[in-house]
């Protein structure tokens, strides 16, 4: 919250005292949208958190009795490896976000416009700040910096912890999806001539696929709000960051802004492309039961297939607090208005 006041202070300064700097409006306008998206985002995952911990629990056991221990293990593989991936860019992005100022400080102190700055809004720091104190004291100074550091981790860290809560439950939907569509679509491979067999594997691709569709819906219901950032934040925030890209005076910044856009983009991404696969697996389930040997089966047997395909032409879909549904369209859409924020900055500064 500290971090967070300065960044307020830095853009009430400019608005209200004496504009000098729409850099320093620029970067408060982002650190905010950060801290806004992170207290938004935790504040409801705590929230939720038993019912989400309740689904991580459960997960095992509602699908071990439908599928095998592989499939489990493949789809836990891929959270890792997606996991791992997005914890390297972090860390690195957080490191290079804290370490490069310090190495810019000279250059830094020279576009400050006056001493007031330099006292007020200190060099070193990841944003633009204003402290009601002399903030270049030795002692002073070092805390903000370890505080500003520190700030950067925890925001980018509980991000990432809580995006890859969600995307690895996606993960684990979507090799139910593909298990179930192997089921369904090797359901009438064998045993065609026994009317009760084959009713069991019928009753058995229905069963899991109810559970399948219960276990989504209490995933996605418990995430909904939380996601209400990506659309109504993400696209103000890449937009500011890819003017400030445009209009950075040196290499480092242009660096940590980019890395800081790459991140929003990535969440932002990985959140609609597992939910767009979702989508896809949703569907195909009744390709699968169309694709099969059906057409050898009792009508009894071709009843409950149908019953699968009309439950499978409504596609389970991941939704922000029902205001639109996550999809690579919605990924689209979003960074078409990020482009236009972009633009209409670029003609006001012109």
């Amino acid at each position: 919250m500290l971090s967070a006041s300065q960044s307020i202070g830095a853009v009430a300064y400019q608005c209200y005292v004496h504009f000098e700097d729409n850099n320093v409006v620029f970067e408060g306008i982002i650190a905010l949208a950060d801290f806004v998206g992170y207290g938004f985002t935790y504040v409801n995952f705590k929230l939720n958190a038993e019912k989400i911990k309740s689904c991580t629990e459960k997960m095992s056991s509602v699908f071990q009795k439908f599928c095998g221990e592989h499939v489990l293990m493949e789809a836990e593989q891929e959270v890792k490896l997606v996991t791992k991936a997005l914890l390297f860019y972090t860390c690195g992005g957080v490191v290079i976000n804290s370490v490069l100022p310090m190495l810019e400080f000279k250059s830094c102190q020279e576009t400050r416009v006056s001493d007031y700055y330099r006292i007020h809004d200190p060099c070193g720091m990841p944003v633009r700040t204003w402290y009601p104190f002399d903030s270049t004291q030795t002692g002073q100074y070092y805390f903000l910096v370890i505080l500003h550091a520190y700030t950067c981790l925890a925001i980018a860290s509980t991000v990432l912890c809580i995006t890859m809560t969600l995307v690895g439950l996606m993960i684990h939907i979507i090799a139910q999806l593909r298990y179930l569509q192997y089921c369904i679509l090797h359901a009438f491979d064998f045993d065609i001539d026994d009317p009760c067999l084959l009713r069991r594997k019928l009753h058995f691709c229905i069963q899991y696929h109810v559970t399948v569709i219960n276990y989504a819906t209490e995933v996605f219901g418990n995430f909904s709000l939380m996601l209400i950032v990506h659309v109504s934040l993400t696209s103000l925030v890449m937009g500011s960051l890819c003017f400030q890209i445009v209009y950075a005076e040196n290499a480092s910044d242009k660096l940590r802004f980019m890395l800081h856009l790459g991140g929003w983009v990535t969440m932002l991404f990985i959140t609609c492309y597992y939910s767009q696969q979702i989508i896809n697996e949703s569907v195909s389930v009744a390709d699968a039961a169309f694709d099969s040997k059906w057409y050898n089966a009792p009508l009894s047997s071709k009843r409950c297939l149908i019953l699968i395909m009309m439950r499978s032409q409504k596609p389970l879909k991941l939704s922000a607090a029902s205001v639109t549904v996550l999809s690579l369209q919605s990924f689209l859409l979003i960074t078409k208005t990020a482009y236009s924020y972009f633009t209409l900055l670029l003609s006001m500064e012109q």
